[in-house]
């Protein structure tokens, strides 16, 4: 799945296929990571006919990028959605694990230690779901 599909899986999740719903694409885009590339990704998506912007950097999904997204959900198989919500809970889980660790820098005590390792131990586990998947 190529980014463009990618992000428009993603705006039909948070519309729930409707097009009557918008969608702030800095936001997206910021939270999936491929902000840098907002106007292209807009043009692109645009350009399939998979959303219409009603006002700047704000889309819309349209009935032919609900029917795209549905067919890319389609074909995905079963471990690659595994896959991509185990990556997703990694990459969050380490997230976590960097907040926890400025905690305990600036407070080293034995409950957050406790919660670093708590922490760890999470991301082992993710790891290894992922593993077995690739």
């Amino acid at each position: 799945m190529d980014v463009y599909q990618k992000v428009l899986v993603k705006i039909t999740e948070l519309t729930g296929g409707k097009d009557n719903v918008n969608v702030d694409m800095v936001e997206l885009l910021k939270q999936e990571g491929f902000y840098p590339s907002i106007n292209d990704i807009i043009e692109k998506m645009s350009s399939e006919g998979w959303i219409t912007e009603p006002r700047p950097q704000t889309v819309r999904i349209t009935h032919w990028g609900v029917m795209a997204a549905r067919k890319i959900e389609s074909k995905k198989p079963d471990s690659a959605n595994i896959l991509e919500k185990q990556a997703t809970r990694f990459q969050n889980e380490v997230k976590e694990l960097m907040i926890l660790a400025d905690e305990f820098d600036g407070k080293a005590t034995p409950d957050n230690f406790e919660r670093i390792e708590k922490k760890l131990s999470e991301i082992s586990a993710t790891a290894k779901k992922i593993k077995e998947h690739i």
